[in-house]
């Protein structure tokens, strides 16, 4: 017996205190299948949680930069200059790691951080596709995650109905007895 096996027998035997210990190989076979697969069924959506809370981060970083922007606009021109702050810059260097399309000053070399009214409108567009692509993998993912876990479940309902399966004989032979 595989240590794979003993484990799910283990965990079956927490979950289900009173349920006997499954006597046909077949039916245990079948249970220890189908708790296998629903368990890399959970590893699959762990991973895809994992990605949709990154990107969630990721979103929650450029709706900053944007509200940054937004906060920095010069009411009388439209013009934005955030070139005295530094930690606006190095928001702009990580965004630019992250793949998003960021203005860069030719003189310079560093992101661009001083924008007429049609040049942050543009950036400003620029940050809300990222975080739009961004948010339809979200969903596409959490759509991924359900259809997974639909899976998981109907794998845990056939290996409940296997070792229920398994019981009826045993439950006709007690109340046989009992008469």
């Amino acid at each position: 017996m595989t240590q794979q096996t003993k484990m799910i027998e283990e965990d079956l035997a927490i979950r289900l205190p009173n349920h006997d210990i499954l006597s046909t190989p077949v039916t245990l076979e079948a249970v220890v299948f189908y708790a296998s697969e629903s368990e890399k069924i959970k590893k699959k959506i762990d991973h895809l949680a994992a990605e949709v809370s990154q990107k969630q981060d990721r979103i929650k970083f450029v709706n900053e930069i944007i509200q940054e922007i937004n906060n920095s606009i010069d009411p009388s021109t439209g013009k934005v200059d955030l070139r005295n702050k530094a930690e606006f810059l190095e928001k702009l260097n990580t965004a630019k790691g992250m793949g998003i399309n960021i203005p860069m000053d030719s003189k310079t070399e560093h992101p661009k951080a001083h924008f007429n009214a049609e040049e942050r409108e543009r950036f400003l567009q620029n940050l809300g596709l990222s975080a739009d692509a961004w948010d339809k993998e979200n969903k596409q993912h959490t759509q991924k995650m359900q259809m997974y876990l639909d899976e998981s479940n109907r794998y845990l309902t056939l290996a409940t109905q296997a070792m229920k399966y398994e019981d009826k004989p045993k439950r006709a032979a007690l109340a046989a007895m009992g008469r």
